[in-house]
């Protein structure tokens, strides 16, 4: 084998090997999946909620507000509801479509206070928050909860719960456990009422 052999060797295993990541990149993006290595298997969605994600006729829209500068509990709480969220599409593919979106980012006080009036006669619960960054202290309205639209049907969903007199975390950790559930209540809610109104 001469020079020109071992070179045209080369760049045929490289292109090969591009085209290979290639594919393995256009499958996952395809076929999405997730593995669930924990112990309890906290990341991993009843049997029921993906029959019911799966079953799903048209698209349901979910939009939560929680974004934005926040603390760091209430970073992780919105991480947990994006993973969750990334589950629901997992399970019920271009039917489920969501977004994330801070309602602080009016440009004036007062289109931002009509925004907030508007979140609260939909149902969204607020909750005002102080906490300290970079020792000065800082205070923050928040929604944490979403809204999900089916078929022109709105539909609030607040997912802070928990006993008001626990400490902050405990009502966080609560909320977490049980976003699943709130989440699967609000899609079945939301499909079932607009199926009970054509009947």
């Amino acid at each position: 084998m001469n020079w020109d052999d071992a070179r045209l060797n080369r760049w045929l295993w490289l292109g090969i090997g591009v085209l290979g990541i290639f594919l393995v990149v256009q499958l996952t993006d395809r076929f999405r999946f997730r593995l669930d290595m924990t112990e309890e298997k906290r990341y991993t969605i009843s049997e029921p909620s993906r029959r019911l994600l799966g079953e799903l006729n048209d698209i349901v829209t979910i939009e939560s507000y929680l974004d934005g500068e926040l603390p760091s509990n209430f970073v992780r709480f919105r991480k947990s509801l994006e993973d969750m969220l990334d589950q629901f599409t997992v399970y019920g593919g271009t039917k489920i479509q969501y977004r994330f979106i801070d309602p602080s980012k009016a440009k004036t006080a007062r289109s931002r206070n009509e925004y907030y009036q508007s979140l609260i006669e939909k149902g969204l619960p607020q909750t005002n928050l102080t906490y300290t960054k970079d020792g000065q202290r800082t205070e923050k309205v928040i929604f944490p909860g979403v809204l999900m639209t089916y078929q022109g049907r709105e539909l609030a969903i607040p997912l802070l719960k928990g006993n008001r007199s626990s400490s902050p975390e405990e009502m966080l950790n609560e909320s977490i456990e049980g976003l699943e559930y709130e989440l699967v209540r609000g899609v079945r809610s939301v499909t079932e009422s607009n199926r009970r109104k054509i009947g």
